[in-house]
């Protein structure tokens, strides 16, 4: 290939090379660390757990009743609340997850909405988030990244880098043999299993 798009095809080589280099060697260090008392070095804390204490703080004398919370108590109101924080649209968000416009606006108008770990992170990227207000998201949705799953250690390497795209990910993901992270809407995956 000669000319511009050989050269931009030359570099997008490149750049999925390194990631995926950069992505294995992080696989490595964070798959062989050593878990403590058998626990694995991410611990993973209730939301439950995080609302009750923080419902705590808010009653007591000193937190008074007119501070703005940036705590949320669904997974469908902190998604709002980054989608304002970050100035992404709906639209935005859907291109950007690559899911149907259906499902996310059952998110936005179903407040107890339980998405799949999929959808879940499918969202982190397409917000854009850092890996704390990601860790909180999905804190929310009840899951976590965890060091104990190949495929969440190569997001959080993603997720440190600042790389959102998805098409990326997933191609980075493939190279190294591992499941892509894609939407399969339940029902599709409910008529999987019974096959």
């Amino acid at each position: 290939m000669n000319g511009p798009i050989g050269y931009v095809h030359k570099r997008r080589q490149r750049k999925l090379a390194m990631w995926t280099e950069g992505a294995r060697q992080y696989l490595k260090l964070r798959m062989s660390q050593p878990t403590r008392n058998g626990k694995p070095p991410y611990l993973f804390v209730e939301p439950a757990i995080i609302d009750e204490f923080m419902d705590k703080l808010r009653h007591s004398s000193g937190f008074g009743n007119s501070a703005r919370l940036a705590i949320h108590q669904s997974f469908t109101g902190e998604l709002m609340e980054l989608m304002r924080r970050k100035n992404r649209t709906a639209a935005i968000v859907r291109r950007a997850a690559r899911i149907p416009q259906a499902v996310l606006a059952e998110i936005l108008s179903n407040q107890s909405y339980q998405p799949s770990r999929e959808l879940a992170l499918l969202l982190v990227f397409a917000l854009r988030l850092r890996l704390h207000e990601a860790d909180k998201l999905l804190a929310r949705a009840g899951y976590a990244l965890t060091h104990e799953s190949a495929q969440d250690v190569v997001l959080e390497y993603f997720l440190r880098l600042h790389v959102y795209h998805i098409g990326h990910i997933n191609e980075v993901l493939w190279r190294l043999e591992l499941p892509p992270l894609i939407y399969t809407p339940a029902t599709v995956a409910a008529d999987a299993a019974e096959c």
